[in-house]
């Protein structure tokens, strides 16, 4: 049904994207300010270069098998999810 799989992706965008400001405000709670630029230019550079060569490799189990690529991609996401939470821990000064 394509109506659900537009409202699961706009969701897992959602959580995704709700990530970034947290672990950016977080960066910038812990780094000084004298390192604070180089820090979120490493940090960006870091996640351009994971999807430059995430994306190929998508790609081509995408080829193979949309279904199992959709699987592959959900399962990748819960455990990063899970591996990498964020908590109070995270969001005080």
């Amino acid at each position: 049904n394509p109506a659900t799989t537009v409202a699961l992706i706009v969701l897992a965008m959602g959580f995704g994207l709700s990530r970034t400001p947290i672990a950016s405000t977080a960066l910038n709670a812990r780094v000084d300010a004298d390192a604070r630029a180089t820090m979120l230019s490493t940090v960006s550079m870091l996640r351009t270069l994971v999807v430059c060569l995430v994306n190929p490799a998508v790609g081509l189990l995408a080829d193979r098998s949309l279904p199992a690529t959709m699987t592959a991609l959900g399962l990748a996401t819960l455990s990063v999810a899970l591996w990498s939470p964020v908590g109070a821990r995270h969001l005080a000064d």
